[in-house]
């Protein structure tokens, strides 16, 4: 405190250049250091003797405060750095997107929509706690009830992506995924196709910044990369589709080419055909994922002839078909007794292949023409 008159005090205190003083008034002021001054003596001061003077007790206040404060800090910091740690992420796109964030132990720890369906379907959902497989399996079949899934005799995707922070444990969740998935829609009244992908966490990030869900932005990457441009616009409003429609691609060979598993689930999908043109088992093994190895365009790239023909492909036989070595008729004979021939739609056979390509010369080392089916 700054005196604006006179005092005096008793010197409590001599420093090197000054006196610290204790006032009648019980406070403590500073004043210049005077020749012979000692520690308890007398002196009269005026205010210009004196000098700033910081009180300890102010001291002491604005320390504790500093440190309240940052005790205060370091206690609420958690709330925004600890959190549950994400170890992996799982993404699936029907129409509605979503996203389930899972710890450690695959248990959902977070949600969120990845479009407006997305956020209509996750109302009322109550998924936070729940396992990754059993969160996967009640968004399933709200699809189901919604109408997204199951309905119909169009062949529906449902494509889900996996992403993990870690490089262990991919292939069994995704295992695990796919069979809850055929059990949820095992029964129900229109054939759904299945699809599990890999997505990175880099591809993820990018999908993000990009507006798109990971499963559309890993199909987007891949036709990019094989040269084909698509409608960024309609890509990013989930007309994905419509896109690879327009670029003369077909939406579900375009998914196939980038999944790691698929399957093709629900009553009534034996006999629907699927986008890609090729038909599945009527009732194909537990676990039977099949593979497309050539999608640089559409039809794929002729096939080889098997049986040391140096892999030179077999000439075409006519309008989108190759010739192909048949088999001796007597081992076709002996085949027809256990296996069922591949047949169309509606049990005819395949276009390209008539009585005559079962026919061979007397010498039986004629090849005739026999055509495969074709993608479409």
């Amino acid at each position: 405190m700054v005196l604006k008159v006179a005092g005096r005090g008793v010197v409590c205190r001599v420093k090197s250049r000054s006196a610290v003083i204790l006032t009648a008034d019980f406070e403590f002021v500073e004043i210049r250091k005077r020749p012979g001054i000692q520690t308890g003596q007398e002196v009269r001061f005026t205010v210009e003797d004196l000098v700033e003077y910081r009180r300890p007790t102010r001291l002491l206040l604005f320390a504790a405060s500093l440190v309240a404060l940052l005790l205060a800090a370091f206690m609420a910091l958690p709330r925004f750095t600890s959190g549950p740690v994400v170890y992996a992420y799982v993404g699936m796109e029907v129409n509605p997107g979503i996203e389930l964030a899972l710890d450690h132990s695959l248990t959902v720890v977070g949600t969120e929509a990845l479009n407006a369906d997305g956020a209509g379907l996750l109302q009322g959902l109550d998924l936070v706690g729940l396992p990754a497989v059993e969160a996967v399996a009640v968004v399933v079949r709200a699809c189901r009830e919604q109408g997204y899934l199951g309905r119909g005799a169009e062949v529906r995707h449902l494509m889900v992506t996996t992403t993990f922070t870690a490089e262990e444990g991919g292939a069994a969740l995704q295992s695990e995924l796919l069979a809850v998935i055929q059990d949820e829609l095992e029964e129900t009244g229109g054939p759904t196709r299945v699809y599990i992908l890999d997505c990175s966490l880099a591809s993820r990030e990018r999908a993000r910044q990009a507006g798109l869900s990971p499963a559309h932005y890993v199909v987007w990457q891949k036709v990019l990369e094989e040269g084909i441009v698509l409608d960024t616009e309609a890509v990013r409003h989930g007309r994905l589709r419509e896109a690879l429609a327009l670029k003369g691609r077909d939406y579900g060979m375009a998914v196939a080419a980038v999944a790691t598993m698929q399957a093709r689930v629900g009553r009534g999908g034996e006999e629907t055909q699927v986008d890609s043109g090729l038909q599945e088992p009527k009732s194909p093994p537990p676990g039977y994922v099949r593979r497309v190895e050539d999608m640089n365009g559409f039809p794929g790239k002729p096939p080889v002839e098997p049986g040391g023909k140096h892999g030179v492909p077999v000439a075409p036989a006519g309008p989108g078909g190759f010739q192909d070595d048949e088999p001796e008729p007597a081992a076709v004979e002996k085949k027809a007794d256990t296996t069922k021939p591949s047949t169309g739609p509606e049990g005819k056979r395949p276009s390209g292949r008539d009585d005559a390509h079962d026919k061979r010369g007397d010498n039986g080392s004629q090849d005739l023409p026999m055509s495969p089916i074709q993608l479409q």
